[in-house]
């Protein structure tokens, strides 16, 4: 998998088309600030290492991003499942599914135009000019260069030769460019009479078209459209999401590895409420279940008590944690209950029950006035009314 998230390799994004490959070694005179303002990134970015782009609104970022995949998919010939492209919200996921879907579909329309265009042999010189292709070097070829150019150092010296070498170097790139932008012209032109010219100006498709007629005896072109084709079959192994669906991808997928539980997953803010609702019904439930049948008086007076909670009246305390999940929750002391000593009390009261007649009347209400009180006031009212 090729990572494209470095700081060492910095790359501002433009939209102002130059293309560069293998061959684009030409010496540059502009300043340093006028060359980075050409490239496109998508074009120019090495498909190995880490680069880091930097964007800003409206300069292309998810052309660039797709581009950057069709060349990974393509020139450097990797597999759907290998590639990972990541974004912040699920919206920009599908544009960008459907974007990488769309041009890799143009992109296949076009090599099957060119692959047409090879079949005619008066083509050949337009296509294929010798200078830009790239020939297979066997370790014998590497070896006689080796031995050739140890041979001239002998023989001329040292400064002669790299001044010569700099010279032809840049008299060759020269040409190189040259006939790359011929045969760019001469497609775009022809591409006119069967309407993709709009297709094939898209800097991503004339740099993969360019790439495959240089190296035709490496990757063939018959080759790259099997490729394209069995990718567009295959697309779906491509992984376009956001960051938390690729952790639950890598939850499933690596479930061994991370002691991740069959049916765990990750929810949205939205479904918060309903799985902690779930828990605490769940353990209310479990509590007052066991309560019930382990401790049936107290369950009783909790129970004629109103004492019995439900969801609801734990909601606050879920939201309260769950927004402070790292603050430290205060214990809890629960005091020791003594259920011998609490039906001691209650025989007690039974018992004395007749001293309670006074404060309670039959329904088992309070006296305003405790009952003896109240007969003494009586009494005390009728002495007063006969004076």
């Amino acid at each position: 998998m090729t990572d494209l998230t470095d700081l060492t390799n910095i790359i501002e994004l433009s939209t102002q088309p130059h293309l560069f490959d293998e061959h684009s070694d030409a010496p540059h005179s502009d300043p340093m600030s006028e060359r980075k303002a050409d490239v496109i990134p998508a074009v120019d970015v090495d498909l190995t290492g880490k680069h880091l782009i930097e964007a800003s609104a409206g300069t292309g970022k998810t052309w660039t991003l797709t581009g950057i995949v069709l060349r990974l998919l393509i020139e450097a010939r990797r597999a759907p499942e290998q590639i990972i492209a990541t974004t912040f919200t699920r919206a920009a996921a599908a544009e960008m599914r459907q974007r990488i879907h769309d041009r890799l579909a143009d992109f296949y329309q076009l090599l099957q135009w060119v692959n047409s265009l090879s079949a005619d042999i008066s083509n050949k010189e337009a296509l294929y000019p010798n200078i830009l292709q790239v020939m297979p070097e066997s370790d014998k070829d590497k070896q006689e260069g080796k031995q050739s150019s140890t041979d001239l150092n002998t023989e001329i010296g040292a400064d002669e030769l790299n001044q010569d070498l700099a010279t032809d170097k840049q008299a060759a790139a020269t040409k190189r460019v040259q006939a790359k932008k011929d045969r760019e012209d001469w497609l775009v032109a022809q591409a006119k009479y069967v309407r993709l010219d709009g297709i094939m100006q898209d800097p991503i498709n004339l740099h993969l078209v360019g790439y495959l007629l240089d190296h035709v005896y490496s990757y063939p072109m018959t080759e790259a459209i099997r490729r394209t084709a069995l990718v567009l079959t295959t697309l779906d192994k491509l992984f376009v999401g956001t960051l938390d669906s690729l952790a639950q991808k890598w939850l499933t997928e690596y479930s061994s590895e991370t002691g991740h539980q069959q049916g765990m997953g990750i929810i949205e803010d939205s479904s918060i409420e309903q799985v902690t609702d779930s828990i605490v019904h769940d353990e209310l439930r479990q509590f007052q279940s066991r309560l019930y049948y382990e401790q049936p008086k107290l369950y009783a007076l909790m129970d004629q008590q109103g004492k019995l909670t439900a969801v609801s009246d734990h909601k606050k305390y879920v939201t309260r944690s769950l927004n402070f999940i790292s603050a430290p929750i205060d214990e809890i002391v629960v005091n020791d209950f003594s259920f011998e000593g609490y039906e001691r009390l209650i025989n007690t009261i039974i018992g004395r029950s007749d001293e309670l007649d006074i404060f309670f009347k039959p329904d088992g209400e309070y006296y305003d006035v405790p009952k003896g009180q109240l007969q003494i006031i009586e009494t005390l009212g009728r002495k007063s009314f006969k004076h």
